[in-house]
């Protein structure tokens, strides 16, 4: 299972009740104190991490029962889950040189078993000139003794620091790679579990697969609107709808604002310029589609109509696992 991780080491508030906090203005406020950081959530059933800098959230992670989501769409899922499960919430500053490096691990891909070592053997894999790593990663690494665990990270295949267990619990450089040592002193077997990161994280461009997502989305629409201007008595300019409904989930994906001129519907087509991967642009136009037909009340008739979308390209959408509304 992947694991969350990030630096604990500047705590700069732990263990509050997200019943009793809003989530937009806890990070509004964070952005004004320390411009970057993580906000960590943690219950009995789920897991959620956000990175944001002075301007917006960058990542997100959550995880629960039905699975591990990333990007926008797990910080949608966390406003949802946080509905109807209390969470533990803390918050983290984040260097604005090191936030990119941590963002990258959210998408780190752990082995499926750990390596059991002997002590002597850990400094081998410690070895600060250790080629065989990968670029970008981590070691877990566990002894068997109470409280021998602690994280190495690496970037370009050199120590990047340890991290200990612990809401603030010192943050480590290369240079202590011998207290790090020192803490696993008198264990007989050490498990090492390496996360990577396969490759450097690169935005999606206007590509081939970026037309074909899409295309699949302009044909959605496009049977949405013929739905919405086919009830009875149904006036409403079906751009606009589109345009309001976009602005309402700007919050969660920042491509829907309309004022940043990046996804527009005219004439039947649709316009997308950004940054933005393919699942996200398709969970978050699916958003806005399901928003206009309740308000159309036409949940019933769209159902089949969605369904029928769906399995038609059920392969493109099980390979980018898109997760769409309930």
């Amino acid at each position: 299972m992947a694991e969350f991780l990030f630096p604990n080491d500047t705590a700069l508030v732990t263990g509050m009740n997200s019943y009793y906090i809003s989530l937009k203005r806890l990070i509004e406020h964070y952005q004004g104190e320390v411009g970057c950081g993580c906000v960590y959530f943690r219950s009995t059933s789920g897991e959620a991490l956000l990175f944001f800098d002075e301007k917006k959230i960058m990542d997100s992670v959550f995880s629960d029962g039905n699975g591990r989501s990333t990007g926008m769409a797990a910080a949608e899922l966390l406003k949802a889950s946080m509905v109807v499960q209390k969470y533990r919430v803390s918050v983290y500053g984040i260097d604005a040189n090191a936030l990119n490096y941590w963002i990258s691990l959210i998408h780190a891909i752990p082995m499926a078993k750990p390596v059991t070592l002997g002590f002597d053997k850990l400094l081998d894999v410690l070895d600060k000139e250790n080629e065989s790593r990968p670029d970008i990663g981590y070691f877990r690494i566990k002894g068997d003794k109470k409280r021998q665990l602690g994280w190495v990270f690496f970037q370009n295949k050199r120590i990047y620091g340890f991290r200990l267990p612990g809401d603030r619990a010192p943050w480590l450089g290369p240079e202590d790679l011998p207290d790090f040592m020192e803490r696993f002193k008198g264990s007989s077997k050490i498990e090492v579990l390496l996360g990577e990161v396969e490759s450097k994280i690169e935005f999606q461009s206007q590509t081939a697969e970026s037309n074909k997502a899409l295309g699949l989305l302009e044909e959605l629409i496009q049977h949405t609107e013929s739905i919405v201007q086919g009830m009875k008595g149904s006036k409403k300019d079906f751009q606009i709808l589109f345009r309001r409904m976009c602005i309402k989930w700007a919050d969660i994906y920042d491509f829907l604002d309309p004022f940043a001129a990046e996804l527009s519907y005219k004439d039947q087509a649709l316009f997308f310029e950004s940054n933005t991967g393919n699942r996200e642009l398709i969970e978050g136009v699916t958003r806005v589609l399901f928003e206009i037909i309740k308000e159309a009340d036409a949940e019933k008739k769209y159902h089949f109509v969605f369904k029928e979308w769906q399995e038609k390209h059920s392969e493109y959408l099980s390979n980018l696992e898109v997760r769409f509304p309930e």
